[in-house]
């Protein structure tokens, strides 16, 4: 993830995908050389998340909320905002979503939770707008 002001920058450069894949799901790898894709390669600009609410690590569990990247944990399930967090997609407009909205399930006792997966909410993390289900964990 690029930073800026030591902070990272909550661009989607992977999609569902894995970092420095031959073939990036998201805007583009992030790494010694970044390497965006075209334009032309999101297929559907407005169902494509460009930004999204980012957790820093040192604040609690990284991680994207509100928006279900699949299998993402976080600590309490709740959005940190009482509107919901937010994201910006790739034709601009922006959405809100709760995170504590989004299917998931309880990991053990400590209040760590899972995002369900689901194809509905993963493709619009990948440039092709197709959800890729072999990639999620």
């Amino acid at each position: 993830m690029p930073k800026t002001h030591g902070r990272p920058v909550p661009l989607n450069a992977w999609g569902t995908g894995e970092a420095f894949s031959s073939t990036p799901l998201g805007l583009g790898q992030l790494g010694s050389a970044d390497v965006p894709v075209p334009e032309s390669r999101v297929l559907v600009p407005s169902d494509m998340l460009a930004i999204v609410h980012w957790i820093y690590p040192e604040i609690i569990v990284p991680g994207y909320l509100g928006f279900g990247w699949p299998g993402m944990t976080w600590w309490d399930g709740k959005s940190l905002h009482q509107g919901g967090d937010l994201a910006v997609f790739c034709d601009g407009h922006v959405e809100t979503s709760k995170s504590e909205l989004i299917p998931r399930t309880r990991i053990g006792n400590l209040g760590v939770w899972r995002f369900k997966p689901d194809e509905a909410r993963a493709k619009r993390w990948n440039n092709d707008n197709q959800p890729h289900p072999e990639t999620w964990p």
